[in-house]
């Protein structure tokens, strides 16, 4: 909700150009994955204020209908040239130290729930207009406010228990009237400290931001503040500023929740009136005509190195024959095209790739297909067909682009066509892997390139990531030039190419010790003895110098199992329980070497 009582429509009217047509919203479209919102009640309030004093010293002070101080232009307006969660846009221009503010009380209602509050606050509204020139500034506050005050009260009463605001995403849609592009500062305060900031590019135009509630983690009874940089007087119209909750099952897979993972590794076409227009089975002429906009999401996603496949019920025949005649087929790895189940094709494919459901989404103009899907796999995103324009907009397709990331397809490509080499071996996993001559590069990264792909793996791997620490941007750049660490990145090749940079370790050094602190490997070079052969590399140089004791941080989730059991067979053996948040592993250097002559090393970190 908006506190729109304040709103001068004729002076919104006089001074503020209309919007160019109808703007409808994007993420509407979404609203009936839509579980619940939290209630809010948006207002306007000072960055600089100190109420009441400042109403008689501030140059800034003018003054509204209760006495307050009018900190937007001419209030929040319903402007209903925009559509939005309540049929309407929220238009306004922020003032110098203007915010926009509400507190969050833990509080989830139906979006049913949240438009009859809305109906609620918007006919005291009504009435407040009527006796305005009756009752003096404090009673109008006081009513203005009263649904409000309620549920608040309701929200008290219902999650006082709650230390964090549970939700999935908090959404930011809204239409900026600017000619520039500027940054849209958002706040969170909790017991007079900033618990969390960010903020967002708001373009001319429409925009479209998501932020996940686990990079949030806002505790109940805080205050949420949104104001533009560099006190900014711009126009903003606001469809949707929520804290969404998705209906997905609440099936419990260790201690976290099904659901999407925080970004997409692969998308899922389907074809009829989706990746081209019509359908196959009954087209008129030779060729289909794929979409304009399909064309450039391909396209773009391949740039960001985001992985596509194509789940579509056809004949596989002629439907990749198309593929081939409208020269895309390269882009699609592992199509299913058949007459099958969209959600377990979707599983097959996962484990074809090696990587986990959770980073999928489907494209699909069909109603039932979506459901289907998303019935049988509520960890995977669906989205319409309708939405492919904006998709690059989303949060979770905003990835970290590197030459890595430009060259995934091609990577996984080559990793097919080892695949169907290792069937001609019979089986014999070692004799092919030596057949493939396995070369790995460990080297300190220091290029650019080197230092955005490293940030990379370790923000975006999780089944293959033994500590699953998380840095921001400056942190880990600055961990680099740390002299007690030792930050190894290491790529490797084979005679069929190169894998690119795949692994990065965080050596913490010691006296007469090391802690490997963070090990980071590509799903790409799992399971060829890659990590094995870093961890005995590892031993070996630092034994060398004196430092015989290795240990290594290990965090369990429900995921990174895999690698904790390729340190258990590589030596390590685990300091703790499985329960403990955090472990330490300690190494046992093994009697035997059962992977030598496999993997080929090459340091270029202590030796020139």
């Amino acid at each position: 909700m908006f506190q729109t009582e304040w709103a001068h429509r004729q002076k919104f009217l006089e001074k503020e150009p209309p919007a160019p047509n109808f703007i409808n919203s994007t993420f509407s479209a979404k609203i009936d994955t839509i579980k619940s919102v939290q209630v809010t009640r948006w207002e306007e309030h000072c960055l600089e204020c100190s109420p009441p004093a400042c109403y008689k010293t501030c140059p800034m002070y003018l003054k509204r209908k209760d006495n307050r101080c009018m900190n937007f232009h001419y209030g929040m307006i319903q402007n209903k040239d925009f559509n939005g969660q309540f049929g309407y846009g929220v238009d306004l221009r922020f003032r110098k130290w203007g915010k926009l503010e509400t507190k969050l009380h833990a509080k989830n209602v139906s979006i049913k729930q949240h438009k009859s509050l809305q109906n609620f606050d918007k006919g005291l509204t009504r009435s407040i207009a009527g006796i305005s020139g009756v009752f003096g500034p404090k009673a109008v506050n006081f009513a203005s406010r009263s649904g409000y005050f309620v549920m608040r009260s309701l929200a008290k009463n219902t999650a006082a228990q709650v230390e964090y605001i549970s939700f999935d995403e908090f959404v930011i849609e809204c239409y900026s009237f600017e000619d520039d592009s500027y940054n849209l500062i958002l706040e969170y305060w909790k017991d007079n400290e900033i618990s969390f900031k960010d903020s967002v590019v708001i373009k001319p135009g429409q925009n479209l931001h998501t932020i996940s509630s686990s990079k949030m983690r806002l505790k109940n009874n805080g205050i949420f503040r949104i104001f533009p940089e560099n006190d900014k007087q711009a126009r903003i119209v606001f469809q949707w500023l929520d804290f969404i909750t998705y209906f997905i099952e609440s099936k419990q897979v260790g201690t976290q929740a099904i659901k999407p993972s925080e970004k997409v590794k692969c998308i899922a076409w389907d074809l009829d009136n989706t990746l081209w227009d019509g359908i196959l089975i009954e087209r008129i002429s030779d060729k289909m005509v794929i979409k304009p906009d399909s064309l450039r999401l391909i396209e773009a996603l391949d740039e960001r190195g985001i992985l596509q496949t194509i789940v579509s019920k056809n004949d596989h025949d002629e439907a990749f024959e198309m593929l081939k005649k409208l020269g895309l087929q390269e882009y699609f790895l592992h199509p299913a095209i058949n007459w099958g189940q969209k959600s377990e094709n979707l599983k097959t494919i996962a484990s074809k790739l090696n990587i986990n459901i959770d980073t999928f989404a489907l494209i699909d103009d069909s109603d039932f297909e979506r459901n289907e899907v998303s019935e049988n796999l509520p960890q995977v995103r669906v989205y319409k067909d309708t939405e492919i324009n904006d998709l690059l907009s989303y949060n979770e397709l905003d990835v970290i682009v590197s030459e890595e990331t430009r060259n995934r397809r091609q990577m996984y490509q080559k990793e097919i066509e080892r695949s169907e080499i290792l069937a001609s071996y019979s089986n014999d996993y070692d004799k092919f892997l030596r057949s493939c001559m396995l070369e790995i590069e460990l080297f300190v990264p220091h290029l650019e390139a080197e230092i955005i792909r490293c940030y990379e793996l370790i923000q975006r791997t999780n089944q293959l990531n033994l500590s699953t620490n998380r840095y921001a941007e400056k942190d880990f750049r600055s961990m680099l030039q740390n002299p007690y660490h030792k930050c190894i990145s290491f790529s490797c090749r084979d005679k069929f190419g190169t894998y690119g940079i795949v692994g990065y370790v965080t050596i913490q050094e010691e006296t007469e010790s090391i802690l490997i602190k963070d090990f980071v490997l590509s799903c790409r070079v799992a399971q060829k003895y890659v990590e094995r052969t870093v961890i005995k590399w590892i031993s070996d140089v630092y034994g060398i110098s004196g430092r015989d004791k290795v240990y290594a941080l290990y965090k369990p989730t429900e995921r990174n199992y895999k690698l904790r059991d390729e340190f258990i067979s590589a030596g390590f053996k685990i300091n703790g329980t499985e329960s403990d948040s955090s472990i330490i592993m300690i190494y046992e250097k093994p009697e035997t070497n059962e992977i030598s002559g496999i993997v080929k090393i090459i340091d270029k970190v202590f030796q020139t």
